[in-house]
């Protein structure tokens, strides 16, 4: 799967995906969620990936709830 299409199975701009694969962003952890389903990750590297997720980044910021 391309960035693309990546990005837009998760509902992300392909630039802020590009940001996440080179490790200039850190996701939200509703971003993250999204990622793992369209990736299908599973199991402990799933796990990981949540836990490095940012709870009050970007969509999960007390401010935009």
């Amino acid at each position: 799967m391309g960035v693309r299409a990546a990005a837009r199975a998760a509902n992300i701009s392909p630039s802020h995906l590009s940001r996440l694969e080179g490790g200039g962003s850190c996701p939200s952890r509703t971003v993250a969620e999204q990622l793992v389903a369209v990736f299908g990750v599973e199991g402990e590297e799933r796990a990981a990936i949540l836990a490095a997720a940012v709870d009050d980044a970007g969509r999960d910021h007390p401010a935009r709830r």
